[in-house]
């Protein structure tokens, strides 16, 4: 965000709703998503499960994790070439993103054998010190608003556990899931153990028996089509900066969509085939939403 000092955030909305911070009508659905009654008696039951890359993070986490691994000498430069024609057919919206991980993900596990798991470890914390500021507002007052409420907070993502870990670690966060790759007397084995990126309902469904998470008051946050899985598990999905499908989806559905655009925020949902504009705690269960309404409006 350019400029000097905290700049407020800009949110698209009516007169009457400035204070409150965004206008709308309550929603209503045959689908089991997002009616701000589903609340925990216990917030502690309830979850926010954050998507990573793209969503909370401004770019691929792991993508600047491999960079600092060849320039610590970690990996060689012939990682990141493997995978430059699909990561540029991916920035110049002619590829797909999830082939471009597929490449990097391969690319990588090859060169991972032998590398000290210390040493990944301490280049992935180096690389939360100097770039894990860069993040979408929205979603990091998300994650302030839950950790105030008393929501537990957990990470989803397709970049390695090392990694994952270091930005949860930062963000004190203690569930996640990220890439996970086999370790054997301190040095990883090069065999990729879990993506859970893959298959993110039995991610969700996994943290949620594991840490007695009530799905139904739970909130989930992601970008991209493959996090629908993630999504429509939960009480309150949320599509924030969506690709095309993800979006197409949520207006099908009724899902909150939000656009992050510099400082500007704009927030809606589709509604007897209309797209309105609607209030955070009209979609958000009510202490959670009002919590971020102040931290958005700050």
């Amino acid at each position: 965000m350019g400029g000097e000092g905290k700049r407020p955030f800009t949110v698209e909305m009516s007169e009457e709703a400035r204070v409150s911070l965004i206008s709308g009508v309550p929603h209503d659905r045959d689908f089991p998503s997002s009616t701000n009654s589903a609340v925990a008696e216990d917030p502690q039951n309830a979850c926010i499960f954050f998507d990573l890359d793209g969503t909370w993070f401004r770019w691929q986490l792991f993508d600047e994790w491999i960079k600092a691994m060849i320039r610590e000498g970690l990996f060689p430069e012939i990682v990141y070439l493997l995978s430059e024609e699909a990561r540029l057919a991916y920035q110049n919206r002619e590829g797909k993103f999830s082939e471009w991980m597929k490449q990097q993900v391969e690319a990588y596990s090859i060169y991972l054998q032998g590398v000290r798991v210390d040493h990944a470890r301490f280049v992935a914390h180096k690389v939360i010190q100097e770039r894990g500021k860069r993040v979408h507002v929205f979603t990091r007052g998300l994650s302030e608003a839950a950790a105030m409420v008393g929501y537990q907070r957990a990470i989803i993502s397709g970049s390695p556990q090392a990694v994952v870990h270091a930005f949860a670690e930062a963000n004190g966060i203690s569930i996640f899931l990220g890439t996970e790759h086999e370790e054997l007397d301190g040095e990883y084995t090069g065999v990729t153990l879990k993506e859970w990126v893959n298959n993110k309902t039995l991610a969700v469904l996994h943290l949620a028996e594991l840490h007695n998470i009530e799905l139904s008051a739970s909130v989930a946050i992601g970008d991209s089509y493959g996090d629908h899985l993630m999504l429509e598990k939960v009480g309150f999905p949320i599509c924030f900066n969506p690709e095309k499908r993800l979006r197409n989806l949520a207006l099908e559905r009724g899902w909150l969509i939000v656009v992050e655009k510099k400082d500007c925020l704009h927030i809606y949902r589709r509604q007897d085939g209309v797209d309105k504009i609607v209030k955070l705690d009209e979609y958000l269960p009510q202490p959670l939403a009002e919590q971020l309404s102040e931290l958005l409006m700050a």
